[in-house]
């Protein structure tokens, strides 16, 4: 029963992350098509950095190991080794785009740092027939080593770990705000309707969008939202902020509505972008919104429509969209002193009217939503899974 429990949380954790690269990636344009842009294969390597070099700094392994031919000894790419290098082809051609006007978690700003300083030097010692690296010329290996001891040395300073300390207690802080938030929703209200949507500028102004008149235009939207007068009976709202290599900036929002009121998810998220696009984006309309609720049916319980307070699994992909919108892992960030808000927390008084029913009480909300990092709390007991 543990491999189902497993599986159901996989599950929902790459489908959540697979929305997110989608919304990511996607460019709406004024005549209503859309593309998805470069930043599909952008948003992998992103990833791929923090997970490198957490493990590069964290280990002794060396970048090559011997190995013996018909020749003699030679050279080959350790597994370590050979993820940097693959690192080096991905990261090179977006390198000035991105490394001096970004903000990157500690990890990757170091392997970023060593990637623009040494990669360069690599490239000159690749195969003719591709992009393997020839490890058996020595300046090669002597290269890739430099850049290995540079990251370890970086990694190890007591600089670098404050400057960690600081980056993993902020999002801790952020994920308990949030979690917390939401706890306060479902305790007045047993079912919500989650609603999210991405807001931004059209690709030929996103220079503008991160101008303070574009600011303002996302203030204004926010007010809206909150005054009830783009949809009624908002219980709630997160926006997040994001500055993309290609996309530029751009806002990540979740609406929570009140789900007895309210049934129709795809229709709220177009009224909320429609209202962004005429009221918020100028005179000329120069901005553009991607309603998520168009691949819910690719996603089965990514936190999107109506949750109710004792669904498990929604509630695991509510977790991980909220995890999503205060973590900076594997996304640009802004230089902005603040990328994330949030409404007004309920008060955690008693609930008025009737007592709820023991299938709406709070046991899921508070195991799930604990806001801290890792892993959830304990998974439903196999007596509460069903037959599926």
């Amino acid at each position: 029963m543990d491999d189902k429990k497993q599986k159901y949380q996989t599950q929902i954790q790459l489908q959540e992350r697979y929305h997110q690269r989608w919304t990511d990636c996607v460019e709406h344009r004024q005549d209503g098509s859309y593309a998805v842009t470069e930043a599909m294969s952008t948003s992998d390597w992103i990833g791929q950095l923090k997970k490198t070099g957490m493990r590069l700094s964290s280990s002794e392994a060396g970048p090559t190991k011997t190995v013996n031919t018909i020749y003699g000894t030679g050279y080959q790419l350790s597994a370590l080794g050979a993820a940097v290098w693959d690192l080096c082809g991905k990261c090179l051609p977006y390198m000035d785009e991105v490394y001096p006007t970004h903000i990157f978690h500690p990890y990757i700003a170091v392997l970023l740092r060593a990637i623009r300083r040494w990669a360069p030097a690599l490239k000159l010692y690749r195969y003719a027939e591709g992009s393997k690296l020839n490890v058996n010329e020595r300046v090669a290996r002597v290269v890739l080593d430099r850049l290995f001891r540079f990251v370890r040395r970086a990694c190890r300073t007591k600089q670098f770990k404050m400057l960690l300390s600081r980056y993993e207690r902020n999002e801790k802080k952020n994920l308990r705000s949030v979690c917390g938030y939401m706890r306060s929703i479902f305790a007045v209200h047993s079912r919500p309707l989650i609603v999210r949507l991405d807001i931004y500028y059209l690709p030929e102004h996103k220079q503008w969008a991160d101008t303070l008149a574009a600011a303002r235009g996302v203030e204004k939207f926010l007010r809206a939202l909150r005054e009830d007068r783009i949809v009624k009976d908002v219980l709630g709202w997160i926006a997040k902020r994001e500055n993309g290599s290609r996309r530029g900036v751009h806002y990540h929002v979740m609406v929570i509505v009140d789900g007895h009121k309210h049934r129709e998810a795809g229709s709220l998220t177009k009224m909320l972008g429609d209202y962004w696009v005429e009221h918020c984006t100028g005179p000329h309309k120069l901005g553009s919104y991607f309603n998520c609720y168009t691949r819910k049916n690719v996603y089965e319980f990514n936190a999107l429509g109506l949750l109710h307070v004792s669904d498990w699994k929604m509630l695991l992909g509510l977790r991980e969209a909220l995890i999503y919108m205060v973590k900076g892992d594997h996304k640009l960030k802004t230089g902005h002193t603040r990328n994330l808000w949030r409404g007004l927390e309920y008060g955690l008084g008693k609930k008025r009217g009737a007592p709820r029913k023991p299938e709406h009480d709070m046991s899921w909300v508070d195991e799930i939503l604990n806001g801290e990092p890792g892993e959830p709390g304990s998974l439903p007991r196999s007596s509460e899974l069903g037959s599926e």
